[in-house]
C-alpha cells in the first residue's frame, strides 16, 4: 500500500482554512493509503505531534522553531519511510530534503495555501526573507505543486518562473458533503443574509456593515455575522446593534447547518489584493455545499466558480454599492427562485468539491 506523509506546521484543530482543509485531506487519504501527519497538534490516531516548536517571547508573537520543527519530522520520516512527503505550506520542506538525501525515490508534493511575500508584512527581515526561501526552495524541489486558486496559480508562475506551470494542478477547497447539508429553508418573507467565517481584515466584513447601514429602511432584509470575534479581530459595530444585524461571535463546529438553515443567501465579502489572489475563500465551499444562492466579490476564483455554477451574483468590493445591488436584486427574486439558484451550488459542490474527489486527484497526483 503507498505509504504517505502529511506535513502541516500547525494545529489540526485550530478551527481556519488551512487545517480544516489539512484535517479533511488527511480524513480522506487514511481510506486510500497508509498515512502518517506530522502536525503540531491533533487528536486522530495517525498524528504524530511535533512538539515545542513554538517558543514564547515577552511581549510578542510566539517564534515558530524550523530547526526544532524539521528536526522531529525528519525522524518521523525516517521512522515511517514514506513514499510521498506532501507539504501543506513549504515550511516542511528541508525535513523533506533531507530525507530525500537518503531515499532519492521519495515523491515531494507541495500545497500552497498562501504566499510568503504577501502574508509575512508584518513579520522581521530575517522570517520574511527565510520563509520567502522556503517558498521558492519547495517550488523548485516539488514533483507537483497543488494551488488552491488559479489566481493563486498565475502569482506563483509570475513570481517563481512559467516554467511550473506545467506541474501545477489546482484543487479548490474540498468539503464533507455529509457534514454540511442543504437545510429546509427558512418560512417567513425576510430575506436573511449570513456570513460565516473569522473577522480578518482581508475577509471584508466593513463591507456587509455598510450594505446593512445602506438598506436599514429595508425591513424584510436582515443580516447575520457569525464567527467574527468582533473583540479579536477589532472590529468596530455600531453600538447600538441595528435591528437588522445579528452577530454570533461564534459558531461552534457541528452548528453550521443551523446556521446556513436560518439563511436565504450568504455572502462572501473578501476585499482584493494580492492576499486574497494569492489564497482560496474556503468559506465558499462550505457556501455552496450549504445549497443557499451565493453574493460574492470579485477577487480569487469567486468569480468563476460563482458564474460556471451559476448560483449567485458578483459585486465589485471598491465599490460597496455594488453589493447593496446584488442584495436587492436577490431579494426581488421568489422563494423558488432563489431555491433554484442554491441548489445549483450544491450540484457544483458534488462535483467538484466532494472527498471523494480529492482523495481520487491526490492519489492520481501521488502515482503520476
Amino acid at each position: 500500500m503507498l505509504k504517505v506523509a502529511l506535513v502541516c506546521p500547525f494545529d489540526l484543530e485550530r478551527l481556519s482554512g488551512t487545517p480544516v482543509r489539512a484535517k479533511l485531506t488527511a480524513q480522506t487519504l487514511n481510506n486510500h493509503c497508509e498515512l502518517l501527519v506530522c502536525a503540531t497538534g491533533g487528536r486522530d490516531a495517525y498524528v504524530k505531534v511535533i512538539s515545542e516548536v513554538w517558543e514564547p517571547r515577552p511581549h510578542r508573537r510566539p517564534r515558530f522553531r524550523l530547526d526544532r520543527f524539521t528536526g522531529q519530522v525528519l525522524q518521523a520520516l525516517q521512522t515511517f519511510q514514506p513514499d510521498v512527503v506532501h507539504l501543506v505550506t513549504p515550511s516542511g520542506i528541508l525535513s523533506a530534503l533531507l530525507y530525500q538525501m537518503r531515499h532519492p525515490q521519495v515523491k515531494i508534493i507541495t500545497e500552497i495555501h498562501g504566499l510568503t511575500c504577501y502574508e509575512m508584512t508584518r513579520g522581521s527581515w530575517l522570517a520574511r526573507n527565510l520563509f520567502q526561501f522556503l517558498d521558492f526552495l519547495s517550488l523548485r524541489s516539488a514533483h507537483h505543486i497543488i494551488a488552491v486558486s488559479h489566481s493563486q496559480k498565475r502569482l506563483i508562475t509570475q513570481l517563481f518562473g512559467q516554467n511550473l506551470e506545467k506541474k501545477i494542478s489546482v484543487l479548490w477547497g474540498p468539503v464533507d458533503l455529509n457534514a454540511i447539508q442543504a437545510m429546509p429553508w427558512p418560512n417567513g418573507e425576510t430575506l436573511t443574509l449570513g456570513y460565516l467565517g473569522n473577522g480578518s481584515f482581508w475577509q471584508g466584513i466593513d463591507l456587509i456593515l455598510q450594505a446593512v447601514a445602506m438598506l436599514k429602511h429595508h425591513p424584510h432584509i436582515h443580516f447575520i455575522l457569525g464567527g467574527i470575534q468582533p473583540d479579536f479581530y477589532k472590529i468596530q459595530l455600531p453600538d447600538p446593534l441595528p435591528c437588522n444585524l445579528t452577530v454570533i461571535p461564534k459558531v461552534p463546529v457541528g452548528e453550521e447547518n443551523h446556521f446556513f438553515g436560518q439563511c436565504q443567501g450568504l455572502i462572501s465579502s473578501r476585499i482584493g489584493g494580492a492576499v486574497s489572489e494569492s489564497q482560496y475563500p474556503y468559506k465558499l465551499s462550505y457556501y455552496l455545499a450549504a445549497g443557499r444562492p451565493v453574493i460574492a466579490s470579485n477577487v480569487s476564483d469567486q468569480r468563476l466558480i460563482i458564474e460556471q455554477a451559476q448560483c449567485g451574483f458578483i459585486f465589485d468590493p471598491l465599490q460597496p454599492e455594488t453589493l447593496v445591488n446584488c442584495i436587492l436584486t436577490l431579494a426581488n427574486m421568489n422563494r423558488l427562485e432563489r431555491q433554484k439558484m442554491g441548489h445549483r451550488g450544491r450540484q457544483f459542490a458534488e462535483a467538484y468539491l466532494s472527498l471523494e474527489q480529492l482523495g481520487a486527484t491526490l492519489i492520481e497526483l501521488y502515482q503520476k
